[in-house]
C-alpha cells in the first residue's frame, strides 16, 4: 500500500524534496558548497585590489546613504593612482569640516590658475577621522607632492588618547595600503600590525561589514545615492544641549597636557615625510582650526580658561617652529550658534555654504601668493 498522501500535489512534492535536500547533509553537497566559496573567495583576491577599488563607484560599497568611509577609501585610492602634478591641493579633516562645507568642487573651481595646468583638489573628509588617518593618506598622495596640504585640527583632537586609536586595529573603517598607517598604529597599539600583501584579506573587515541587505539592492538596483553635503541629524540646539556639550568636552579635554605632543608628533612626521619627498617645494602645510559652535565654544573657555589660553599658546608655538600656516575660519564666516545642531557640525545649507566660501577664498589666496611662477606660463 502506498503511504503518497493523495490529496498532495506535484508542487507540494517537489517542495518537500526540495527542503529536505537542502537540509540533509551529504559529502557531495558539502563539496560542491566548499568549492563554490572557494570560487567567489579566489575571485575577489584577484579582483578586488586597490587599481580596482580606484575604479569603482563608491555608491555600490556604501552601507547608508552617507557612508564617508565608503567613498574617502575610493576616493584616496583615485589619488594614490593619479600621477603627481606640478601643483595640488590636498584636504584631511573630520566630520565637521564635512559638515561645514557644501561641495568639494567650489574649492577646485577656486584655486584653479589659468593658463597653468589645472590644479587638482583632493578632498578627503571622513567621520572619526584622526592623524593616523591622516599618515596613510598623505603616503598615498601623489609624490613629490608639491602645492598645499592642509590639516584639520582642534584642541579635542590633539587630546585624543592612544587608547582610542588603538581601536583602528579591529575596526579600520578605510581600506587602505600604507606603511606609514601600520607603523602609527603599532605605535599606539603596542604591537606590529600584520599584514598578507593581499589586499583583501588584509581589510577583510571593511568588506565584510558591507555584506548586508544594501549589497543585494545595489545589485539588482544599482547604486544608492550619496550626497557630499552633510545632512543634519539632530534638532535646532538648546541651552541644555549647549551645558551638556560642554561638559562633554571639558571631560574630553582631561588628557590634553599629557597627549597633544603625541598626536602632534604624528602630524610633524606627516609634514616632514611630505617635505622630504618634494625638498624644491613649493609645499605648504595649513592648520586648521575646526568649525565650533561659538557658544559652546565661549561655554569651554569659561570651565577650563587656563587650559585654552594653554592651547592657544601652544598651537602659535608650534606653527612657528614648523612654519606652518595656522586658519580659525570661524569669525570670518560669521558663525553663530543657530548654524549648528551640537558643538561642531552645521546644519543649514546657506551656512555650509558661507563657510565653503571663506575657506575656498582663503584657499585661492594662499595659492595665488605660493603658485610658481613658471606654472603660470605652462
Amino acid at each position: 500500500m502506498s503511504c503518497t498522501n493523495p490529496n498532495q500535489t506535484p508542487l507540494h512534492t517537489f517542495r518537500r524534496g526540495l527542503a529536505t535536500g537542502l537540509l540533509r547533509p551529504s559529502a557531495t553537497a558539502l563539496t560542491a558548497t566548499l568549492l563554490v566559496t572557494a570560487a567567489w573567495f579566489a575571485l575577489c583576491i584577484t579582483t578586488i585590489t586597490p587599481r580596482w577599488m580606484a575604479d569603482v563607484n563608491p555608491r555600490y560599497l556604501t552601507t547608508i546613504p552617507d557612508d564617508d568611509y565608503a567613498y574617502v577609501t575610493v576616493q584616496t585610492q583615485r589619488m594614490a593612482t593619479s600621477p603627481p602634478a606640478p601643483f595640488a591641493v590636498l584636504m584631511l579633516g573630520n566630520s565637521a569640516l564635512h559638515a561645514a562645507t557644501s561641495e568639494p568642487i567650489v574649492f577646485e573651481h577656486a584655486v584653479q590658475q589659468p593658463p597653468a595646468q589645472p590644479i587638482p583638489v583632493h578632498y578627503l573628509a571622513l567621520k572619526g577621522l584622526n592623524p593616523i588617518h591622516m599618515a596613510a593618506m598623505t603616503e598615498l598622495a601623489p609624490k613629490p607632492f608639491r602645492g598645499v596640504v592642509l590639516i584639520q585640527i582642534s584642541q579635542v583632537q590633539l587630546a585624543e588618547t592612544a587608547d582610542a586609536q588603538a581601536e583602528l586595529y579591529t575596526v579600520p573603517r578605510i581600506a587602505v595600503d600604507s606603511p606609514m598607517f601600520d607603523d602609527e598604529l603599532a605605535r599606539v597599539a603596542g604591537r606590529p600590525v600584520t599584514r598578507t600583501g593581499v589586499y583583501f584579506i588584509d581589510h577583510w573587515r571593511f568588506f565584510a561589514h558591507r555584506l548586508n541587505p544594501n549589497a543585494v539592492r545595489h545589485l539588482f538596483l544599482g547604486p544608492s545615492d550619496y550626497s557630499p553635503r552633510y545632512t543634519a541629524h539632530l534638532p535646532q540646539i538648546t541651552r541644555d544641549d549647549i551645558e551638556h556639550h560642554g561638559q562633554r568636552l571639558t571631560k574630553h579635554l582631561e588628557t590634553y597636557l599629557t597627549q597633544r605632543d603625541r598626536n602632534r608628533a604624528i602630524i610633524d612626521r606627516i609634514a616632514d615625510r611630505l617635505r622630504a619627498a618634494a625638498p624644491d617645494g613649493p609645499l605648504h602645510i595649513v592648520l586648521l582650526e575646526r568649525p565650533g559652535n561659538p557658544v559652546v565654544d565661549d561655554l569651554v573657555e569659561q570651565l577650563n580658561p587656563d587650559l585654552v589660553a594653554e592651547h592657544r599658546r601652544y598651537t602659535n608655538q608650534w606653527i612657528a617652529d614648523k612654519n606652518y600656516h595656522y586658519w580659525d575660519l570661524n569669525r570670518a564666516a560669521n558663525l553663530t550658534c543657530d548654524d549648528f545642531e551640537d558643538h561642531a557640525h552645521i546644519r543649514w545649507p546657506e551656512s555650509q555654504d558661507r563657510y565653503t566660501r571663506t575657506l575656498a577664498d582663503r584657499l585661492a589666496e594662499l595659492v595665488r601668493d605660493v603658485y610658481p611662477t613658471k606654472g603660470r606660463d605652462q
